[in-house]
């Protein structure tokens, strides 16, 4: 049976999504300058962005530090098209003044939101921010913002963070908890219960998003980077 495929064109200004469908196996074939995005991929996505605060608020140890075996899941995070994915969605959603890079205080709305969400405790969202504080200072060069290639770089060196998180607490069950990432996903934005996200379904659910960290980012919340001296 024939997918139905979504486009989802992200161009260097930001422009609309292209009109189409998502289902869970659905792949698009867009032009060089679109980001193509099946519901599988976007799951897989959001899970590694959400792995990621997760793995940050806990401190690692030396040897998972100095370790290079971490759960083979992984592997299909640092892949280009996902890479090229995930930083053109931050970007999407995270980019609120719209300059083409994100800031620290832009950076940190999105696992700020993650953690509030989660309801972390003080301790373990300070470590949050202090963590990806120091991950922004790595990779943002000297004007103190991320580019989309200085993203994909970052989020490739931090997938050993997330293979340890995984490795530790999740086992061998990553494609059931994309499986589960999806179904919340469409539990929340699927209101026509078709099993997949039209077009104007998939835009309720960027903008939420960015709605939610736009909210993070006016009630300074990111003051935890400042009280740990990491920025101004």
């Amino acid at each position: 049976m024939k997918t139905t495929k979504l486009t989802i064109a992200l161009m260097t200004s930001l422009a609309p999504i292209a009109c189409g469908q998502v289902d869970t196996n659905g792949r698009s074939l867009g032009g060089s300058s679109s980001v193509e995005i099946s519901a599988s991929d976007e799951s897989a996505n959001q899970l590694f962005l959400s792995d990621l605060t997760e793995a940050s608020a806990n401190t690692e140890t030396p040897e998972e530090a100095a370790s290079e075996n971490v759960d083979e899941s992984v592997k299909d995070d640092v892949k280009p098209d996902r890479l090229e994915q995930m930083a053109s969605m931050l970007l999407k959603e995270l980019d609120l003044d719209s300059s083409g890079t994100l800031s620290l205080d832009e950076f940190l709305a999105g696992p700020t939101k993650f953690a509030e969400d989660k309801a972390f405790d003080e301790d373990k969202k300070t470590k949050v921010i202090e963590k990806m504080t120091a991950d922004f200072n790595t990779y943002a060069g000297d004007d103190k913002a991320l580019s989309s290639d200085e993203l994909k770089t970052l989020l490739s060196k931090v997938a050993k963070r997330v293979g340890h998180h995984r490795a530790k607490n999740h086992g061998g069950h990553h494609k059931d908890r994309v499986k589960e990432s999806w179904n919340e996903i469409s539990a929340k934005y699927d209101t026509d219960k078709d099993g997949k996200l039209s077009k104007d379904e998939f835009e309720a659910m960027r903008s939420d998003r960015k709605e939610g960290h736009k909210k993070i980012k006016q009630r300074g919340l990111n003051n935890y980077a400042r009280k740990l001296g990491y920025t101004k």
